[in-house]
């Protein structure tokens, strides 16, 4: 039996999910890291596991849309912002950005899983990259190293706590402890850039870091699909324009 997933106060619920009765389809399997990645199909719903967990799927993928509308609606007005996305997974992300942002925008992906990039065009919708290279490209690095490759590159960075296949954002009770993949964020962020990072959990030295690192910071909580209770959080960090920090 599937599951659909709502959350409490101490993490996800897994609950049996009628829609089950449909039979769930494996279409591919990758290796990376140690960790098994599979691309299953439930009749027009997408589902990425890792090591038997869910952290795709199209049913959530309200969650992901959020975070790139929150994000990328204020670059709106720039002549040609560059946004760079963690993961590629479904291409949920990649398809808000193209909708949100302006015609010259530069779209990056960080997607180290080869495989991954190979299912587009395959089993999911083609990338743009096809139809689009100045426009969209995917980094088949980490999201560590693209970022450091790319000093002072990025308008807005979309990111995960924890549920990435290689998470860059692990969660902590120490504020220290984000302090260094923060620096990393910023060195990589333009004058004024934005990160956003979503998770299903309050991380408040998430947030205490990024003030710290010199960030305003806003909180939201956001339902990850239109029926669900759950409310997963979306933290917004934003650099402040010169003269104003």
């Amino acid at each position: 039996m599937f599951f659909s997933e709502e959350h409490d106060h101490n993490g996800p619920i897994i609950l049996p999910n009628l829609y089950s009765v449909i039979p769930l389809r494996q279409l591919a399997h990758a290796v990376y890291a140690g960790r098994n990645i599979e691309l299953s199909q439930r009749g027009d719903s997408f589902h990425i596991v890792v090591d038997r967990f869910p952290i795709r799927s199209t049913e959530m993928a309200r969650i992901e849309e959020v975070a790139v509308i929150r994000t990328c609606e204020p670059l709106a007005v720039k002549r040609q912002p560059r946004l760079l996305l963690e993961g590629l997974g479904l291409g949920i992300a990649v398809a808000k950005a193209e909708q949100v942002m302006a015609p010259r925008a530069k779209i990056t992906v960080a997607e180290a899983v080869s495989e991954i990039v190979s299912w587009h065009g395959t089993f999911l919708p083609l990338l743009p990259s096809s139809t689009q290279p100045d426009h969209f490209r995917v980094s088949r690095e980490s999201l560590a190293t693209t970022l450091a490759a790319n000093p002072e590159t990025y308008d807005a960075i979309v990111l995960e706590l924890d549920y990435a296949i290689d998470p860059f954002l692990i969660s902590s009770r120490r504020v220290d402890d984000y302090l260094p993949a923060i620096a990393q964020l910023l060195m990589s962020l333009r004058p004024r850039g934005k990160v956003a990072i979503h998770s299903t959990k309050e991380a408040p030295p998430l947030s205490k870091a990024l003030e710290i690192s010199g960030f305003e910071v806003e909180h939201r909580l956001e339902a990850p699909h239109k029926r669900s209770k759950a409310r997963h959080h979306l933290t917004i960090g934003s650099l402040p324009m010169p003269g104003n920090a």
